[in-house]
């Protein structure tokens, strides 16, 4: 490859590659010697930034960090998941993931997403919004407030028979000791508690039964059969908690087709210097009256597991998967942060930690065989147009420049013209240092063109990514040129 002159250059990710969130800044040439691909499980993470209360990958080629996903009840192909740190904090796919739109009208501009749950029907969804709760009653297109008068919440749990029957429970607000779950059966309207304890961290629904839930407090692995209204502990066995010595529920999930339960406890040893944990699965077929252990199913040495149960059988722990209802067990080899199972089909989807996996996004339809990545492609709501770091030009390219200063490389901000045009600064908003625009040249010569109009001549790196194919086009300007450039065969 010639990186030198205004010659473009062209590289090829591979679909694993794609950047739908904030387009990275372009390497100094000194890091651009070879094709930006990447081994298994080698992410290619180059800076993260704190904003605030938002964790930011300014640049890097990754995908969004996915805090939820859901799929809808009636049909496997209509997917929701929530970005962080997007301002569209909501996707949606009508087509199992092969394409995203946005799904934010009518949430607060800015706000943060941290939760998207579709329950029951095809066209009601709910979602956390700066711990407020929205529902949507036309497929997440858009949105509006739900749950006056409640407090902010942290959780919202729903089964997939019911629309209307939801529960939320309540973040712990300084010097407040309880936690509290409250319940609404009119789709989030209004709101009633039906209990208050020191510690809810676990809540599940039964997919069959919207008014049977289980709840992990204190005592142990609750259950309640009509809603809320009355509760009993289950026989789920926990050790005996003393001195040095934690015990607890690690994680509930009940089988969407089967009706069974399963749960972990966790026990946990306090040394001077270290803590140790262990896990012990259990599976009940009486809604918690008897359990019967696992015994197969090793230890994870954490406090807490990721569980989950598929419309299959299969069942979820962490990076391993049961398709005997517990009885052997598999490596998926991910290091999963939650899952979420349809309900009318074998499809999973699951997010992984985004700083151990190229992926965040994937999905099964053979009890974790095999999984694929959903990448979110377009650039139309990156966090580069909230920060002024990057333009999203003809709705696909995401566009960045960088360029040398004395004290080293650093962004240039961007300042949106047209959908196709944009301009970067680079010291001062009031001095433009670079014009860019992409044309739909296809009807021509089948090409996208790229035009640079340079009023400087620093020295800088020009990257328009393709994020819908996967193309790099760049350009590296020599200190001392001053030059313009037209590429009509870029894309």
């Amino acid at each position: 490859m010639n990186y030198a002159g205004s010659a473009p250059v062209q590289w090829t990710m591979t679909a694993a590659d794609s950047c739908p969130c904030n387009p990275p800044v372009a390497a100094p040439l000194s890091e651009r010697r070879r094709p930006l691909r990447r081994g298994p499980g080698i992410a290619f993470l180059l800076l993260v930034l704190s904003i605030g209360s938002r964790t930011v990958l300014a640049s890097g080629i990754l995908s969004p960090v996915v805090t939820s996903a859901a799929v809808d009840p009636t049909s496997a192909s209509v997917l929701y998941i929530s970005v962080a740190g997007w301002k569209a904090g909501i996707l949606r796919s009508g087509d199992g993931g092969r394409s995203w739109v946005a799904a934010a009208s009518g949430l607060p501009p800015g706000s943060e997403v941290t939760q998207v749950i579709a329950a029951g029907s095809p066209t009601i969804v709910y979602a956390i919004v700066d711990g407020r709760v929205f529902r949507s009653e036309d497929s997440g297109f858009s949105w509006e407030p739900a749950g006056s008068g409640l407090p902010p919440v942290s959780r919202l749990s729903a089964s997939a028979v019911s629309d209307s029957i939801i529960y939320a429970d309540d973040q712990r607000a300084p010097f407040v000791f309880t936690r509290t779950l409250f319940r609404s059966a009119d789709a989030g309207r209004t709101w009633i508690p039906v209990l208050s304890r020191p510690s809810i961290p676990l809540v599940a629904v039964d997919p069959r039964e919207a008014n049977r839930l289980y709840v992990a407090t204190e005592e142990g692995l609750s259950v309640s059969e009509d809603g809320g209204a009355t509760w009993h502990v289950t026989s789920l066995p926990l050790s005996p908690a003393g001195p040095m010595v934690t015990s607890g529920v690690g994680s509930i999930a009940v089988d969407p087709g089967q009706g069974t339960l399963y749960a972990t406890s966790y026990t946990c040893f306090a040394s001077r210097f270290t803590t140790t944990c262990a896990n012990a699965l259990y599976r009940s077929l009486d809604t918690g009256s008897t359990f019967v252990r696992v015994s197969s199913k090793p230890s994870s040495g954490s406090q807490t597991t990721v569980l989950a149960v598929d419309s299959t059988s299969a069942v979820y722990d962490a990076g391993e998967v049961s398709r005997d209802a517990g009885a052997t067990w598999s490596l998926t080899g991910l290091r999963s942060a939650f899952y979420a199972a349809s309900f009318s089909s074998s499809l999973v989807l699951t997010a992984t930690n985004p700083f151990a996996s190229e992926e965040s996004l994937l999905s099964s339809t053979d009890q974790g065989r095999t999984w694929s990545a959903l990448i979110v492609p377009g650039c139309s709501n990156p966090l580069a147009d909230e920060l002024g770091r990057g333009l999203c030009l003809g709705g696909r390219f995401a566009t960045t420049v960088s360029v040398s200063t004395p004290t080293g490389p650093r962004g240039g901000v961007s300042r949106k013209g047209t959908d196709d045009a944009g301009f970067f600064w680079f010291f001062s908003d009031n001095n433009l240092e670079l014009a860019v625009k992409v044309v739909d040249g296809r009807p021509v010569n089948g090409k996208y063109w790229v035009f640079v109009a340079a009023l400087t001549d620093l020295e800088y790196d020009l990257t328009v990514i393709d994020t819908l194919t996967g193309v790099i086009w760049l350009r590296h300007n020599p200190a001392g040129r001053l030059a313009s450039l037209a590429d009509t065969e870029a894309f």
